[in-house]
């Protein structure tokens, strides 16, 4: 059984970049069991990479991306998935995804509990998780924040000069070129200029 409810639709205006958009249903699902959702084995992964993983060729469907996937448990949990594409999503963009997702929840039950489902844009402060995204910055202002010291610091902002499948180089103030493990990297965002 599934009960929807809207709850909240932002940034209906031309300028999405400047706040995130949402389309937000409430879902109460059938509990039902799975160990394998299109073929892929769901045993052994969190509950955030299982959703992730069967929901990307979803979004992709689509010819959208899947940025990100967050998943709050409890007895009013919230599942966010943020997406995006080139030229940036609307909320028809959004609803699509919901309505497609919400669909594929329900029959697959991959989560147990009633949860809100949000489906958004990840905004200017989209986080910045592989090679791509770093690519796509070249040339623009980044904080990276680390889980371990690098040279003392564990956080850095400079422009990225390049990214490669080991690391990124960012180009720091006064011109110091420091080169980011990913392994290292807890937290990438775009830095806003004015």
């Amino acid at each position: 059984m599934i009960i929807l409810r809207v709850l909240k639709i932002w940034s209906t205006n031309k300028k999405w970049a400047h706040e995130p958009t949402f389309f937000v249903w409430t879902c109460l699902l059938k509990n039902r069991k799975s160990t394998e959702i299109l073929g892929v084995s769901i045993e052994n992964l969190s509950i955030n990479k299982k959703i992730q993983s069967v929901l990307r060729p979803i979004v992709e469907a689509e010819e959208m991306e899947l940025v990100e996937v967050e998943y709050k448990r409890g007895p009013n949990g919230v599942l966010r998935i943020f997406i995006d594409k080139i030229g940036g999503v609307n909320v028809s963009d959004c609803a699509k995804i919901s309505t497609q997702v919400r669909a594929f929840l329900d029959i697959e039950n991959l989560i147990e509990n009633n949860y809100v489902l949000e489906v958004s844009s990840p905004g200017l402060d989209r986080p910045l998780k592989n090679k791509a995204d770093y690519d796509r910055n070249k040339g623009k202002l980044i904080k990276v924040s680390l889980y371990a010291p690098l040279e003392g610091k564990k956080t850095f902002t400079g422009r990225v000069i390049s990214a490669d499948d080991q690391k990124i180089v960012l180009k720091e103030k006064l011109d110091k070129i420091i080169n980011i493990p990913f392994a290292v990297i807890a937290k990438g965002i775009l830095e806003i200029e004015f």
